[in-house]
């Protein structure tokens, strides 16, 4: 898939460019990316890195839209293809980090449809770690899927009750 790239406001207050990272530009973007993805990792330290988001940004496993002012990155999300084992496909939206989500999130909602109808997915996800998102993005059609759960291992000895 080529580099995409869209304008927001030109002409305004607001010029914004929501434009890929292509793999082999990762690390020469990292530090404008890095502070935009940390903050999405430390509210879910457990189950993601820099390093793996990182590798399978360079690998091409996943990719990264920004969502620049000038030169200044004010935003990031990553998208990867998963395909479960129904073959069911869907594009998915692990992270997003940034700030004034309100100038860009109807064009990187649009951008997002059109990179998952390119992979041929048939629905966008994504996780997310506040419940402010659901509220966010309902008044763009999105629903909630599932509820994720968790409970700590136990000692050995102590009783579930």
């Amino acid at each position: 898939m080529g580099l995409q790239v869209d304008r927001l406001g030109a002409g305004s207050m607001s010029d914004l460019t929501i434009s890929t990272v292509p793999p082999n530009l990762i690390d020469v973007m990292w530090s404008k990316l890095r502070p935009h993805l940390e903050l999405v990792i430390d509210r879910a330290p457990d189950e993601v890195s820099l390093e793996t988001v990182k590798a399978k940004l360079k690998k091409g496993d996943a990719m990264i839209i920004t969502i620049s002012d000038g030169e200044t990155v004010v935003a990031v999300n990553t998208l990867e293809v998963q395909i479960f084992e129904t073959g069911h496909k869907v594009l998915f939206i692990p992270m997003t980090g940034g700030e004034r989500m309100e100038e860009w999130l109807d064009r990187f909602l649009d951008m997002a449809h059109a990179v998952a109808r390119d992979l041929k997915c048939h629905e966008l996800r994504g996780m997310a770690c506040r419940k402010g998102w659901l509220r966010t993005l309902k008044p763009h059609d999105w629903y909630e899927l599932h509820a994720v759960i968790g409970c700590k291992v136990k000692p050995a000895g102590e009783a579930s009750q």
